[in-house]
C-alpha cells in the first residue's frame, strides 16, 4: 500500500502505512523522496504503524534499541499518530473491502 488518500469534501487526509514510513531512510532515492514529501505534509499513522517500524528496525535492519526508538520519536513528531481502536479498525475493513 503506497499510502492511503482519503478524501471528503475539500480536503484530503493521508495515513502512511508501515513501508512508506521506512522508505524515508531507505536506499532507493526516489522512493525516499516521495515519503519525505509525504512525511512533510503531517500525515497520520496509527499506533501499530509506529510499533510496526520499531520491530522492523530492531529485526531486520539491525538498529540499536536506541536508534529504532529514536526513529519512532521522530516520526511520531512529524505525523498525527492515531490510537488503534474499534471504530479504525472497523473504517480500515470498510476502506479495505471499498478498494
Amino acid at each position: 500500500m503506497v499510502g492511503l488518500i482519503v478524501m471528503s469534501a475539500m480536503t484530503a487526509k493521508i495515513f502512511l502505512d508501515t513501508n512508506i514510513a521506512l522508505y524515508t531512510m531507505g536506499q532507493d532515492d526516489r522512493k525516499k523522496l516521495i515519503a519525505r514529501e509525504l512525511v512533510a505534509k503531517l500525515p497520520f499513522v496509527s499506533a501499530q504503524v509506529v510499533n510496526e517500524c520499531v520491530n522492523v528496525c530492531l529485526r531486520k535492519f539491525a538498529f540499536s534499541r536506541e536508534r529504532a526508538y529514536a526513529f519512532a520519536d521522530v516520526l511520531m513528531q512529524k505525523t498525527n499518530v492515531l490510537p488503534v481502536d474499534e471504530l479504525v479498525i472497523r473504517k480500515s475493513a470498510e476502506v479495505a473491502m471499498r478498494y
